[in-house]
């Protein structure tokens, strides 16, 4: 992408082929400061023949669309494309030419289509013409009002709802057949997946959530990425509010929002009666004296008696400790999920005690979370929100679910990128997003699919640039440029330099002046000719069905105006009427107004002429259709109806948990759904990826199973592993890696994991240590430890493992080591930062030099090759590693990876070695050693299968006592 002239000219010594995709130039537009007149001044003075200055290569020939498109796309362009205003004439060198090689379309016709949806009778508004004047044009492009944007998204509105039932009729709804496209993968006709089509917009700000809402409420999967809206999300928004009142409650805005957001799902009376209860003070106060008041008596005035904040601190204080200690005991959540905010039999009967439940169960809960805010890191206290509360798993059940979870993860995950920085703390963190928020800023909405997900995806015509579909649907056709940069003031161009307006100071008045509007009228022409490129990117896109798709007001006098080209003689329409242009509409209306299939709009207006007499045999073919928005009341009346489900009765008294009357019309569906099981349950519990060591560990397991049944799981875990690594732990992972799972709703872990609270003993009788952890689904004391700098331990097995590997891997093996050799080995070792002192006083030289001056030794040092420490992958098929596989899953393979302490290639065949560093403690060398059979089994058959060659020995080396032995 060529964006400086600096550039071009210090490149122009030796001159290279100029290349054009179709138009020339047409693709090469002015984004990310590309200047396409460098490629265009190129493209006029190169020649085809090779002559100087250069050689012009057209890339012309299209393989992407079918024939059909090809010819509406150049049909369009021949109309529209001159140099006078798109800075380039389509003529028969710049077309397109059919490349592609499709088979005969089946069903419906791979024409192209104008839609045009009539807003006339709806909103008799004066139609807005090509050639309106110059003060109208300013005036429009100031800034859209508030009536006017309102208009916008009602277009948008109307043309989702006909993109969702021409989709519909695609997906072979209404009795039809779905529609077929080619897949080239199979060389072969197909049935259409929602993939397969894509909604082209000049700017997705605006219409693309409009556009995604109507589609899904059609039960159309869609998807749009946008670079703002995040903040705007309901539970993005939901949560910042949650941390606002952790940060500070005294904040009213916020904390009614998290009342009567699903939270808590107090209702509007519920709030107003907080407010009644106490009519001075802060709201936050009034929530507290609500919550822990005696009788209505004590509010009776509407304000505090003396006293009374410092009795709501210490019942407060008493609430959160209250939960602590049912939390530590694992009775239950701090906060369950909506269903269960008022208890399934509440000991009160009357509404204020039960709002006075759900009060103190919400202020318990935000006393721990503001402990919790002072003594942990923000993204953990995040993601314990979404755990104790259900949130997480609650957005997922709403539409859209996907998309809310990726915004929540997206929330922890930039906590996490926030605190990485120098900056720390909740307070400082929110009054980032509120900076961010004031100066207009946002984030895109997290992603939450994957390239082949089966969505409608809705993206801009500049984002499609290089990407291809069997249908596009292009809409906004009638949307008008985007001209606020005429407007300015000050208009500045790289040709023609600086032209202010003039500013009078006394009647505070600005008038233009010459530079200005010839600047202006620079700028204008420019911008008319890359929104040609741009619509010229949008056909293109089509591989088999382009749809474009345009609302009009005033549609009758809209084709008026276009009506009278049809007579005109030209091959393009005039400049002027070009470069009148607002929207693509004025230029697509009058080109199919003049071609033959036009007859639905010269119809319209009883035009009785044909076709323009310059049109000729045309060889394209177009579809038009005029629509009314009456077409799409019923859809309206269907969102409508939808919406009003929360006014029914039933659904109210669901809300209150009060029974509703059944019918046995539904009770064989819900039984069916209730209690379908996944055909592949055993596949659940199996890897598609796993190491040695835990395969070892896994038919250990099952061994002890066969000897003891069911119970010695834990026995044996606590057995063989004292001390498992913190892997999963809520606060032991700060890597920045996947968030640590919620737990299912309503779920209890009863089992202590060793490891993850070391020092609790489990009683849940207080706290122990300066602060709280969330894990395992409820809130559990956090004994605070200290750093391990600080800890004095000895290094446990899987440490020293480490260390005798490491050295392993580092002895020089040019010649047969010697017990100084392998100290000044450790010594460089420590030099480097390889081991510390107390790592290198595990290692005993005299064992190593004992290793190698074995007959096995002296094989690996006048070895061929030999491989320390060297890591593999390997498939095997799942039958071989898991004994509950399903017959069908049987064949599946799973990898296998892990690493070969020593491998020796002798030429013939190869030798492969294991370091153990476990203690003997009076097990014969051999028993120990048969533990590693299966390890080594595994290691043999991946580098047999690898290699293609033996593997003739298996040792393993004991490092206590320096023993070997061959399996």
């Amino acid at each position: 992408m060529e964006t400086s002239t600096y550039g071009s000219e210090g490149s122009s010594a030796k001159p290279v082929p100029a290349t054009g995709e179709g138009a020339g130039g047409l693709p090469y537009y002015r984004f990310r400061l590309a200047e396409p007149g460098l490629f265009q001044e190129k493209y006029k003075s190169y020649r085809l023949d090779g002559a100087e200055p250069g050689q012009r290569i057209d890339l012309a020939r299209n393989f992407r669309s079918r024939q059909e498109v090809v010819d509406g796309t150049n049909y369009i362009f021949r109309q529209v494309m001159k140099e006078s205003v798109g800075e380039i004439d389509y003529d028969e060198r710049a077309e397109l030419v059919y490349g592609a090689a499709y088979p005969p379309a089946e069903g419906e016709s791979g024409a192209p289509e104008l839609v045009l949806i009539d807003r006339s009778s709806a909103e008799p508004t004066e139609p807005r013409v090509a050639d309106a004047d110059a003060e109208t044009e300013d005036n429009a492009s100031s800034g859209p009002d508030g009536a006017s944007e309102a208009k916008d998204l009602e277009t948008a509105q109307l043309e989702a709802r006909f993109m969702a039932e021409r989709i519909r009729s695609m997906m072979g709804e209404g009795g039809r057949g779905k529609r077929q496209v080619f897949d080239k993968q199979s060389k072969g006709m197909r049935d259409i997946a929602y993939r397969d089509i894509v909604v082209l917009l000049r700017a997705t700000q605006q219409w693309a959530p409009v556009l995604v809402e109507e589609l899904r409420q059609q039960g159309i999967p869609a998807y749009a990425e946008l670079n703002t809206g995040y903040f705007t999300a309901t539970e993005v928004q939901v949560v910042l509010s949650l941390l606002k009142i952790i940060d500070n409650p005294y904040q009213d805005i916020p904390l009614a929002g998290v009342l009567r957001s699903p939270l808590v799902g107090l209702t509007e009376e519920e709030l107003a009666a907080i407010r009644i209860a106490r009519r001075s003070g802060s709201y936050f106060d009034a929530v507290r004296s609500f919550a822990f008041r005696a009788s209505d008596a004590d509010t009776s005035q509407g304000a505090a008696e003396p006293g009374t904040a410092d009795i709501e601190d210490a019942e407060e204080e008493r609430l959160a400790e209250r939960l602590l200690e049912r939390a530590g005991r694992n009775e239950e959540a701090v906060l369950p999920a909506r269903a269960l905010y008022v208890p399934a039999e509440p000991k009160a009967t009357d509404a204020d005690s039960l709002l006075k439940d759900k009060l103190q169960r919400f202020l318990g809960a935000l006393g721990v979370w503001r402990m919790q805010s002072l003594q942990g890191p923000l993204a953990e206290l995040i993601w314990t929100i979404y755990r104790d509360i259900g949130y997480f798993d609650f957005v997922g059940g709403l539409p859209g679910g996907e998309q809310r979870q990726a915004n929540l993860r997206a929330l922890y995950d930039r906590a996490q990128q926030y605190e990485a920085t120098s900056l720390r703390g909740l307070f400082r963190f929110l009054r980032f997003i509120e900076r961010m928020q004031d100066t207009g800023g946002d984030l895109g909405t997290a992603r939450a699919l994957g390239e082949q997900e089966d969505v409608v995806r809705i993206m801009t015509i500049h984002k499609s640039k290089g990407l291809e579909f069997p249908v596009v649907f292009v809409a906004g056709c009638g949307k008008m440029f985007n001209r606020r940069e005429l407007t300015d003031a000050f208009l500045l161009h790289k040709e023609l330099g600086f032209g202010p307006k003039l500013m009078d100071p006394a009647s505070r008045f600005s008038y233009p002046t010459l530079p200005w509007l010839a600047i202006k009228q620079k700028i204008r022409m420019e911008m008319l000719a890359e929104e040609m490129r741009v619509l010229y990117v949008a056909l293109t896109r089509a591989k088999e069905k382009l749809i474009l798709v345009a609302t009009v007001r005033g549609l009758e006098k809209q084709l008026a105006s276009w009506a009278r080209y049809v007579g005109y003689s030209g091959q393009t329409l005039p400049d002027d009427t070009l470069a009148a242009a607002k929207c693509y509409l004025d230029w697509i209306g009058p080109a199919i107004m003049r071609h033959p299939d036009g007859d639905v709009l010269r119809q319209a207006i009883g035009l009785d002429e044909k076709t323009s007499p310059s049109m000729g045999r045309e060889p394209s073919q177009w579809t038009v259709h005029v629509l009314s928005p009456d077409r799409f009341a019923h859809i309206a009346e269907a969102a409508t109806a939808a919406e009003s489900v929360e006014d029914d009765p039933r659904w109210l008294a669901v809300e209150r948990h009060e029974p509703v009357e059944g019918t046995e019309r539904w009770e064989p569906e819900v039984w069916k759904r209730l209690s379908w099981e996944y055909g592949y349950r055993e596949a659940t519990h199996m890897f598609s990826k796993t190491s040695v060591t835990e395969l070892k560990r896994l038919t250990e397991h099952e061994k002890l199973l066969e000897l003891f049944g069911d119970e010695p799981a834990s026995a044996y875990w606590n057995r063989e592993s004292p001390e498992p690594p913190l892997e999963a732990s809520a606060i032991g992972d700060r890597t920045g890696a996947e968030p640590p799972k919620a737990p299912l709703l309503g779920e209890r872990v009863n089992e202590e994991q060793p490891g993850l609270m070391s020092g609790w003993d489990g009683s849940g009788g207080g706290v122990n240590g300066a602060g709280y952890q969330a894990a395992n689904g409820s809130f559990r004391p956090l004994i605070v430890r200290r750093p391990r700098f600080l800890e004095q331990r000895e290094l446990n097995a899987a440490e020293r493992g480490s260390v005798f590997h490491a050295v392993m891997q580092h002895i020089s093996l040019s010649r047969l080591p010697r017990t100084e050799d392998v100290e000044n080995t450790l010594a460089d070792m420590v030099l480097r930062e390889l081991l510390t002192e107390e790592q290198r006083a595990l290692v005993d030289p005299q064992v190593i030099v004992s290793f190698y001056s074995s007959t096995l030794g002296e094989r690996l040092l006048a070895a061929q090759r030999v491989y320390r420490e060297l890591p593999f992958s390997f498939g095997m098929p799942a039958a071989d590693i898991y004994r509950q596989a399903d017959p069908e899953g049987a064949e599946d393979i799973v990898m296998l990876q892990g690493v070969i302490d020593c491998l020796i290639d002798e030429g013939d065949g190869f030798v492969l070695v294991d370091y153990k560093t476990d203690r003997l403690k009076g097990v014969p060398p051999r028993k120990l050693a048969e533990k590693y059979r299966l390890q080594l089994e595994l290691y043999a058959r991946a580098v047999e299968a690898i290699w293609k060659k033996p593997v003739k020995e298996t040792f393993v080396f004991l490092f206590d006592g320096a023993h070997l032995v061959e399996l």
